[in-house]
């Protein structure tokens, strides 16, 4: 499942627009389907969650304009992608408890991907911010997956 796109990057700022489109899709994501869901207190964290990948975007932004100075020189980048792309697809007319397994999977990706980033830079700086963002990620996850265990196994 590769959207018809090469997995492997010419250079850095491939990788940072790349990143930036995956936290635009993730965002969207939040905000169409915190607009879909009935239950109140799944529509905050989906609304927060959007604004947080929102924040994303405009740090791989910064990144990607501000920091050339940092960022290693490298001719061709393959981070492996085909490891973290989501195995789910959202569609029109799925339900909430695949909203949340495609979003489950979404961060899961994330997280992966930014991980890899980090291994993958020679810059501290950027390493750094990207274990941040794995943290941020893995947070995301870890609170769909409560979410899911409370509303499809209410008796865990």
């Amino acid at each position: 499942m590769t959207d018809g796109k090469s997995l492997d990057f010419n250079n850095v700022d491939e990788v940072f627009d790349y990143a930036i489109e995956k936290e635009k899709e993730a965002r969207d994501f939040y905000l169409e389907w915190a607009g879909k869901i009935e239950k109140p207190a799944i529509q905050k964290v989906f609304t927060e969650f959007a604004a947080q990948e929102e924040g994303h975007m405009k740090l791989f932004t910064s990144m990607k304009e501000g920091h050339a100075e940092t960022r290693p020189e490298t001719k061709a980048v393959d981070l492996h992608l085909t490891d973290y792309l989501i195995e789910a697809e959202p569609t029109e007319n799925m339900g909430y408890r695949e909203a949340l397994r495609v979003a489950i999977q979404r961060e899961q990706a994330a997280m992966d991907l930014y991980s890899a980033f980090a291994k993958a830079t020679k810059s501290p700086e950027i390493a750094s911010t990207m274990e941040t963002l794995v943290a941020e990620e893995t947070k995301h996850k870890n609170r769909l997956e409560s979410i899911y265990d409370d509303d499809f196994y209410p008796e865990n």
